[in-house]
């Protein structure tokens, strides 16, 4: 029986670095990556990766709307960080 494994890391600034590691350590495949990066000021720039194996997979994925998405995501936590 397969089995999957969705993992949740944080890392303090190396997280490109320490993904790489787990992928190859692991023999595994990272679909997407979320980071945050501090710019100071109380702005912090929130950037979503997702990781396509194919260009099948990559235009599925556009055809289903997942730029507006993001985007609409973006925006909705823009509103709830407004509100802290």
């Amino acid at each position: 029986m397969p089995t999957t494994l969705t993992p949740y890391l944080g890392f303090n600034g190396n997280t490109r670095e320490a993904f790489a590691f787990y992928a190859q350590a692991l023999c595994a495949r990272i679909d997407a990556m979320l980071t945050f990066d501090d710019l100071g000021g109380g702005i912090t720039r929130y950037t979503a990766r997702a990781r396509h194996w194919t260009t099948a997979d990559r235009e599925a994925h556009e055809k289903m709307g997942f730029h507006e998405g993001w985007g609409q995501c973006t925006s909705q936590l823009a509103e709830l960080a407004a509100l802290l």
